[in-house]
């Protein structure tokens, strides 16, 4: 998250001010000049605070499927082929889209919102409880 997030506010950045047609470079030394280094760092508490539940979620999903695949064909679950285990991960991808998809929102709101006025925690908290009484 540390090496990432930093790119990936320049990048929403560059998408959302797109008729600036600034560079990806012009957009760092923005953020960095006016915002200093905390504006490299917008959202990053929603995918922080998430990684690990993320990280649970997935592999939990995926060994339980993949124990359901295997249990089906009476096999194993170490000896799953590899479609089985292929399979045992699309299904883990799609159930950890239930924790991915409410923070990615969250933190592209919130950079989104930040590329035009400066923004403190106090205000990502409350643009957190805005999106929650939106979309529940």
């Amino acid at each position: 998250i540390v090496l990432t997030q930093p790119l990936d506010t320049i990048r929403i950045r560059c998408q959302v001010l797109k008729h600036e047609n600034k560079s990806v470079l012009q957009h760092f030394n923005s953020i960095r000049h006016n915002e200093r280094i905390r504006g490299l760092f917008r959202g990053v508490a929603s995918p922080t605070l998430s990684v690990g539940l993320m990280n649970a979620v997935l592999f939990q999903s995926y060994e339980t499927s993949k124990s359901i695949i295997c249990s089906f064909k009476d096999k194993d679950k170490d000896s799953c082929n590899y479609l089985d285990i292929y399979i045992s991960g699309c299904i883990a991808g799609a159930v950890s889209c239930i924790i991915t998809s409410p923070t990615e929102l969250f933190k592209l709101k919130v950079q989104e919102k930040t590329c035009t006025e400066s923004a403190t925690i106090k205000q990502e908290w409350k643009e957190a409880a805005s999106l929650y009484k939106q979309y529940g």
